[in-house]
């Protein structure tokens, strides 16, 4: 049998707890997105009431697989647009604006090219997620697996800088 691709199964294990996530939020209070980031960032789904579309995209999202390197900054920031009504996804002032990012490594672009992690792309993260918290978005990391767990600085810094919370999940399977 071929080797199971690690990468393969955090992203399961991702796609699996925000499943789980999903089934503790009424959809009739509460619109749920979905992004990715990889080179860059794509909105999947635009925020919504439809929970069963959450899961249709997110289904094509472990279908597609993982891919490419870590942008957290531009997913951060797409994130920003989307819960501020600024891009696809309808504004709504009065909403409690969070989001949920899951991440298998640290930021590795721009600067790092994908290949390599650099300071500045982890100070761009946090940045990012600075001027999030100040929009009144809370940023929740999940870290899953070794190497995210071997340089944490621009997750606990994500959470910290934005009011969200940081957890480290050293086995993905234990997200579920």
């Amino acid at each position: 049998p071929p080797l199971r691709n690690p990468r393969n199964s955090i992203l399961a294990a991702e796609i699996a707890a925000a499943r789980r996530l999903i089934l503790q939020l009424n959809p009739e209070t509460t619109r749920v997105g979905v992004l990715t980031f990889s080179e860059g960032a794509k909105l999947m789904q635009p925020l919504t009431h439809d929970f069963e579309q959450v899961g249709r995209v997110l289904s094509d999202v472990l279908r597609a697989g993982p891919y490419g390197g870590t942008n957290m900054v531009e997913g951060i920031r797409l994130g920003i647009t989307e819960l501020l009504g600024l891009g696809s996804s309808e504004k709504r002032t009065d909403a409690i604006k969070v989001q949920f990012l899951l991440t298998d490594g640290f930021p590795s672009l721009p600067i790092g090219g994908g290949k390599r992690m650099t300071p500045e792309d982890v100070n761009l993260t946090i940045n990012a997620a600075r001027l999030a918290g100040k929009a009144g978005i809370k940023v929740h990391v999940f870290a899953l697996g070794e190497e995210a767990l071997s340089y944490p600085r621009a997750a606990v810094g994500i959470a910290s800088e934005s009011g969200g919370t940081y957890t480290p999940v050293m086995r993905p399977v234990d997200v579920l």
